[in-house]
């Protein structure tokens, strides 16, 4: 352990690989992928749909049933789950406490925790050496300096997520003066990854919440008077973010090579393909990290930052990339559930979540439907939520394919990419055993299906899981079907 302890956070990802065949769309830019020297990626071995489960505690069975779990060394146990699920996806948030890290949250590569932390002396603030167990030695690291590793703002406050608000305060990755913030953030969540038990429990790979590249400046992304050199003077915006995403991009580097052989998950890695991207590397994004996260999936319901084609074009992008590790690559999703009218479903504070008025609220099992369907069409990780979602722990029969199948992966494998039915943005994307069928149009759709196919069968919905044969079906605005191959 180090001299001083530290306490931050990583999630490793495992090295069962991802999808080798996800070519680009066809709704992609057409652009051909810049030649990367790279290692002939694994390929991930989880058939189709793929669940995940995020940030949770408790039930370990629950969690367990998942494909892929992210969670804080405390809680759950990747033991346990693994023994549940020995070919799951786990990956570790590492947190900045010796207890209750899943009350308080993890290290980021973006982020740590307020200064409240700092100076109660939880978290690691003198310097140390590491003697940890692992692959790599980090040696040691220097102490923390508040004047030059925490962004700023030009009137002398710090800044912070939500222009402050939150208590969340932004590591100085621009670090124009070169004072090695860059290192001392990546030495840190790489050390507090192997402390948690990267390498003495079964986790496969780490996870940072808010690596969001392109972003600095906006009010939510610490605001727009940064002054990261501390002359007193608001940054030039063109400046501060190419030195931002150089930053990250050096951060995910180091992170993966100081855990090697490790997944380096990041939620937001994907942000250059909307808001752009000016890094000196133009494929930087892509190699820091082989695993991202596209939370709020509801977000893209209509048409939010460019709607489900822009989205899909980002998913298929990202697993098509060799990765220069040789790792596989992930893409995952995570909604919060809609009601018929679109609009968030909430749950009273002292509501249980997981009750079955809830989870089988027919609006928000439309929302499940639309959002694993479009998931299945990006080659994705899925989970659906409430505001409390570290609670939720729902399961739908189009999980496990119902009622005589009850199986993870049970549609296998993809067959070949999505592909768009007209000119709308309905998709159809054929599998092993059985087709996706996703709407994302406000109208219903009519559609031919050129051969039998079975509906699942399921006591959640019985008037659509009922195991009807059909050669079409129609698909109402905003939903998703999956249905089964008919054996000849």
């Amino acid at each position: 352990m180090f001299e001083k302890p530290l306490r931050v956070g990583v999630t490793t990802v495992s090295a069962v690989a991802v999808v080798a065949a996800l070519v680009a769309l066809a709704l992609g830019s057409g652009q051909a992928e810049p030649s990367v020297a790279a290692k002939a990626p694994k390929v991930d071995g989880h058939g189709f749909p793929r669940t995940l489960s995020f940030w949770k505690c408790g039930n370990d069975p629950a969690i367990a049933k998942r494909d892929m779990s992210v969670g804080y060394a405390a809680c759950p146990d990747p033991a346990v789950l693994r023994r549940l699920n020995p070919k799951g996806i786990f990956l570790l948030t590492p947190g900045l406490f010796p207890k209750n890290l899943n009350e308080y949250g993890g290290m980021h590569v973006t982020y740590g925790q307020g200064l409240w932390y700092w100076r109660h002396g939880i978290a690691w603030k003198n310097g140390g050496c590491d003697t940890a167990p692992g692959p790599v030695n980090l040696g040691c690291i220097r102490e923390f300096d508040l004047d030059w590793d925490y962004l700023w703002n030009a009137n002398g406050t710090l800044a912070g997520i939500n222009n402050g608000t939150d208590g969340h305060r932004g590591w100085n990755l621009v670090d124009p003066t070169g004072k090695g913030t860059r290192e001392l953030v990546a030495k840190f969540f790489a050390y507090t990854a192997k402390v948690d038990g990267l390498y003495t429990k079964p986790w496969d790979g780490v996870f940072s919440d808010n690596w969001t590249y392109s972003a600095l400046g906006q009010g939510w992304a610490y605001g727009p008077n940064i002054d990261a050199n501390r002359d007193g003077k608001v940054d030039n915006q063109a400046t501060l973010r190419r030195g931002w995403n150089d930053g990250l991009n050096e951060v995910g580097n180091r992170i993966r090579s100081y855990l090697p052989g490790k997944t380096v998950a990041g939620n937001g890695s994907w942000f250059p393909m909307w808001l752009g991207y000016n890094g000196t590397d133009r494929l930087g994004w892509l190699k820091a990290s082989n695993a991202t996260m596209v939370d709020d999936l509801q977000d893209w319901y209509n048409n939010g930052a460019g709607g489900p084609p822009k989205l899909l074009q980002i998913a298929s992008r990202w697993l098509a990339f060799k990765d220069p590790s040789g790792l596989p690559r992930y893409v995952l999703f995570r909604e919060k559930a809609l009601t018929n009218s679109g609009a968030l479903l909430n749950i009273p504070s002292n509501g249980n979540p997981n009750n079955p008025k809830y989870l089988l609220n027919p609006g928000v099992m439309r929302s499940m439907r639309w959002g694993l369907t479009l998931a299945l069409m990006g080659g994705a990780y899925y989970e659906i939520v409430v505001q409390r979602w570290d609670s939720t722990l729902w399961w739908y029969d189009e999980y496990d394919g119902g009622k005589g199948i009850r199986r993870r992966g049970y549609l296998g494998q993809a067959l070949g990419p999505p592909v768009r039915l007209g000119a709308g943005r309905v998709w159809r994307r054929n599998f092993q055993k059985g087709i996706a069928l996703n709407n994302s149009t406000s109208k219903a759709v009519r559609i031919n299906l050129k051969r039998p196919f079975r509906h699942l069968r399921g006591p959640q919905n019985p008037h659509l899981n009922n195991g009807r044969i059909v050669t079409s079906v129609t698909l109402k605005g905003h939903d998703g079907l999956i249905l089964l191959n008919v054996k000849r």
